[in-house]
């Protein structure tokens, strides 16, 4: 999904959230009420809280520095014993895909979350980064790095059933493409090169360009700026494109500020989907058009885990952390 994202934006508030996850191997017992709705996080290391106000019920991966977390709400998580930053939930929620160093390069297991089995995917010699999984649970997608890209960083889909990669063959040979990502349902895969963004049309494995988007006219909007690590999802309905940007980008201004927006694809109107004191870490789209996004203060040491809709402009802090998350993975 992402480049290791260091974020060392100085920000001086963050909405107030009165819940904290802390990152240990116990979560804190403790009990929160929302809108006269009780969510218990339980001292077990068990999930048992589901139900929540904040959208349909969801299995959530969230990723630190040296820890990985899972459970089935962003309040109740327990910790699994891998080491990554960029990963993702099968569809089903059983497994995670993720990146691994290993032998002097990288490269993607999968882990059964329930077993704990796992499996080192048939890469090619050079390096690969765990993109995203497709809701039909046969297709990854991997920023892959070899003789075959021209080593450069290309989105490539990999074939859980045959064990194959199946490389995009209209892509540019002299350059870099970063944070491949599908829709909710699977039907669209998005990327860009900073410059442009590339909608395509994903079936069974196969990638045909739909559309690009230029970036330079996004930049319009407020002085929007874009790097390697900003990302785009499309809504199942292909109607919005949510996205991570820089925002009033300066030669002073080297750490980017990501901060979280929407592009309607009808009329082309940007919306600011989160305030200019939140720093975005990661996001992603689920199906009933719910983002949920972690964000980092280093300053403070506020980490929020937040959730959202596109037709409401105020996230809802659900959680805090106790260290800065990298990256966040939700399966139905």
């Amino acid at each position: 999904m992402k480049n290791l994202i260091t974020l060392l934006t100085l920000i001086a508030f963050l909405p107030s959230c009165d819940k904290k996850t802390t990152i240990s191997n116990k979560i804190d017992n403790q009990t929160q009420k929302i809108d006269n709705q009780a969510i218990i996080v339980n001292q077990n290391n068990k999930p048992k809280s589901i139900n929540t106000q904040y959208g349909p019920d969801y299995y959530f991966v969230v990723a630190f520095y040296k820890s990985v977390f899972y459970g089935n709400s962003l309040e109740n998580l327990s910790e699994i014993n891998i080491e990554s930053a960029q990963l993702d939930l099968s569809p089903d929620g059983k497994k995670i895909a993720y990146s691994t160093y290993q032998n002097g390069r990288q490269n993607i297991k999968l882990i059964e979350i329930d077993t704990k089995k796992e499996d080192l995917l048939s890469l090619p010699e050079f390096g690969t980064i765990m993109g995203a999984w497709n809701r039909d649970g046969k297709h990854i997608v991997i920023s892959c790095t070899n003789q075959e890209t021209n080593f450069y960083s290309q989105p490539v889909i990999y074939d859980l059933d045959n064990n194959k990669m199946i490389y995009v063959s209209w892509l540019k040979s002299n350059t870099d493409y970063y944070n491949p990502t599908f829709s909710p349902n699977g039907k669209k895969l998005v990327f860009h090169d900073i410059e442009r963004i590339y909608i395509c049309d994903f079936n069974d494995g196969k990638v045909d360009l739909d559309k690009t988007i230029s970036c330079e006219e996004l930049c319009k909007f407020d002085n929007l700026g874009f790097s390697d690590l900003c990302k785009f999802q499309l809504t199942s309905d292909s109607k919005y494109l949510v996205f991570s940007a820089e925002i009033d980008v300066t030669l002073d201004n080297m750490c980017p500020n990501l901060m979280l927006f929407s592009l309607n694809l009808n009329n082309g109107n940007i919306k600011q989907l989160t305030q200019s004191n939140i720093t975005i870490a990661d996001f992603v789209v689920a199906a009933g058009n719910e983002i949920y996004f972690c964000t980092c203060d280093k300053i403070n040491n506020i980490y929020g885990g937040y959730f959202s809709r596109l037709d409401n402009s105020n996230p809802i802090c659900v959680t805090t952390f106790s260290e800065q998350p990298f990256a966040i993975s939700i399966a139905e």
